[in-house]
């Protein structure tokens, strides 16, 4: 959705379409909002104001943004379109290495400044951390990894199996779009065109594999979609066979794999089993992610049960 003044453009505000899917009742349609840009020279004008309400007029009031900047909550609130409390779930961050690098730079100018130091601190730590992770062996040899950038009908039928209590029932057809059209480009560095995208859209890293495994019986009992950003992992997408105890195991055989800094999980049960159990990290930390819900919605969504993957909404994508 954009603004555009004298064939100028003013700012702009990403719509994505999607539906909801509530026990036998027919999907109805909503939108999730994106990333929101307004340029310097527009600033004061109520652009975003007007993407809002446009927005809203656009998908019947039906609307959601999920891990949305907090100082942003001030502009959804003065629309009166959203419900004031937002729904929140929690999560965990596994922290692996030491990445002072990423993680400090972007909190205030000042730190900005001091990248250089933090990548060589970075450094040394790791030295260490990696020493350390050399020691740490996850057994899965009863397990049969099958990669592929395909969906094909037996994990379509494995996760349609799983997905009762889904609001957003992602399928074949859905999720090997997403495979197939990141938003996030692997490349060194920021050709022409990126740079008139005011947000980030490359990464040195970016890929998503999607995972069968099969146990000893060569029979599919989880299948997960993971996103790794550089040294950044996350799991948009996770449906097992009640052995969630396995996950953890891949998901441990992967981050030394793939020598992993921070995974990031608001899977509710994946959460909670890897906040008591044994993993590569050397901190977890409880996380939150904020959903803002429009007051059409708020009586109909996100009771507790009804599921919310990690991946939906434009999350799966960053």
């Amino acid at each position: 959705l954009l603004a555009v003044e004298n064939d100028n453009l003013l700012g702009y505000l990403g719509l994505l379409p999607d539906t909801i899917s509530i026990h036998s009742e027919l999907p109805y349609k909503v939108i999730w909002l994106s990333c929101m840009w307004v340029s310097q020279q527009a600033r004061g004008k109520g652009i975003s104001m007007q993407l809002l309400q446009k927005s809203f007029e656009l998908g019947n009031k039906n609307i959601l943004l999920a891990d949305y900047v907090p100082f942003t909550k001030t502009i959804y609130d003065k629309t009166h379109q959203f419900n004031e409390e937002p729904y929140s779930k929690k999560g965990i961050r596994l922290y692996i290495k030491a990445d002072f690098q990423h993680i400090l730079p972007p909190k205030n100018a000042f730190l900005g400044k001091l990248t250089g130091i933090f990548k060589a601190i970075d450094y040394s730590v790791n030295m260490l951390l990696n020493l350390r992770l050399s020691f740490y062996k996850e057994d899965v040899s009863q397990l049969i990894f099958e990669y592929s950038d395909q969906i094909d009908d037996e994990v379509n039928d494995f996760i349609i199996s799983k997905q009762a209590t889904e609001l957003f029932k992602r399928q074949k057809d859905d999720l090997n779009w997403i495979i197939q059209h990141p938003w996030i480009l692997s490349a060194d560095e920021k050709d022409a065109l990126n740079t008139k995208y005011y947000f980030s859209s490359t990464a040195k890293t970016f890929n998503f594999y999607a995972l069968k495994i099969r146990n000893a019986d060569n029979r599919l009992i989880a299948f997960m979609i993971f996103s790794k950003r550089e040294n950044t992992l996350k799991l948009p997408y996770l449906y097992h066979d009640n052995c969630i105890d396995t996950v953890i195991k891949v998901l441990n055989y992967h981050i030394i794999k793939w020598k992993i800094n921070t995974f990031t999980s608001y899977h509710s049960e994946l959460a909670q089993t890897l906040m008591n159990k044994k993993t590569p990290a050397i901190y977890k930390k409880v996380t939150q992610r904020n959903y803002m819900i429009s007051s059409a919605l708020k009586n109909t969504l996100f009771h507790s049960n009804h599921d919310i993957q990690d991946g939906d909404g434009d999350c799966v994508f960053t």
